[in-house]
């Protein structure tokens, strides 16, 4: 059986190393692959300050919305010591299963759109 994607060319934009297995399976199925980064993943430039007054006043919140994997890796350890913890959405099951914990609201697509079209009222 011949690959089914033999000499199709495909950009991947994601940071290099986050897409390993989107990369080796269009490899696999005989696509061209060129990884293109159009963002990077960086600590904060101010140390982490921001973040931790963030992080800091999170009780004080009803939601805390989580649209990254990242986001949610940066937010994980604060949300396991908030009692109560505010509700979590995630914008998808990716992203919810980095949270670590039960999320309150992940949309029906996984999409800021639909999370925000989906986003209870009231």
């Amino acid at each position: 059986m011949s690959p089914t994607l033999s000499g199709v060319r495909v950009v991947l934009t994601r940071p290099e190393g986050s897409s390993t297995e989107l990369f080796d399976a269009l490899v696999a199925a005989g696509a061209d692959v060129t990884n293109v980064a159009l963002i990077r993943i960086a600590p904060p430039t101010d140390g982490g300050a921001a973040l931790e007054r963030a992080l800091g006043s999170l009780k004080d919140f009803e939601w805390v919305i989580v649209t990254s994997a990242h986001g949610a890796q940066a937010i994980r350890s604060t949300l396991d010591q908030l009692h109560p913890a505010p509700k979590v959405a995630a914008v998808g099951s990716a992203t919810a299963d980095v949270v670590g914990r039960s999320v309150d609201l992940m949309p029906s697509r996984s999409t800021a759109q639909v999370l925000a079209d989906e986003f209870p009222r009231g």
